[in-house]
């Protein structure tokens, strides 16, 4: 209960300000949940607060309609203006909500999915480096006998390794049919 009389203010005017009321500081207000002492004839709804807002006119003006066309549909309901303006303005509400728990569990997201990426990245790399090692231990061999075998002749060596580039050039691009085969194949396995 309200104990508090309205007070009555000059301004520097002297001109009466009917709206200023003494209030207490709000460290010494507490406020306890609105009970009207009635009992409730839908336990399980949600309590609905009153709420006034302003809007445009075509959007009044659409809310109208929809509501009509709603009545229509279901004239046992008779719905309000009331009801289906607030049935929008809950759904409003909610997808700012949304946006805001987006907001928020984006980056965290985001940030497990790199660790996760770099986790698989490095152990990734690891093993291409490897590979790469082994590869480069294997063609040191491969030439360092090619070059015995040829009589330790440079300039033949020179000429096939340059053969052995254009022909793996050749060969990158070119696609032959087991190729295409191997590419259905697998097209087939994931598509399906």
């Amino acid at each position: 209960m309200n104990t508090l009389q309205p007070l009555t203010i000059f301004d520097a005017a002297g001109m009466q300000d009917k709206v200023a009321s003494l209030v207490e500081p709000f460290a010494s207000v507490s406020l306890a949940p609105y009970d009207s002492g009635a009992a409730q004839p839908h336990p399980t709804r949600p309590k609905r607060a009153k709420l006034t807002i302003r809007c445009l006119w075509e959007s009044k003006a659409n809310l109208e309609r929809i509501v009509d066309r709603m009545n229509k549909e279901n004239p046992d309901a008779e719905y309000s203006l009331s009801q289906i303006g607030g049935s929008y303005f809950d759904k409003a509400m909610q997808s700012d909500v949304d946006m805001q728990y987006h907001a928020l569990l984006k980056p965290i997201i985001q940030e497990t999915i790199r660790a996760e990426l770099r986790a698989f990245a490095n152990r990734f790399l690891s093993m291409i480096a490897l590979m790469f090692f082994k590869i480069g231990q294997i063609l040191f061999f491969q030439m360092r006998t090619l070059w015995l075998l040829l009589g330790r002749d440079e300039d033949k060596l020179h000429e096939f390794e340059e053969d052995a580039n254009t022909f793996a050039r050749v060969n990158l691009l070119r696609r032959n049919p087991q190729d295409k085969e191997v590419i259905a194949q697998f097209n087939e396995k994931w598509q399906s």
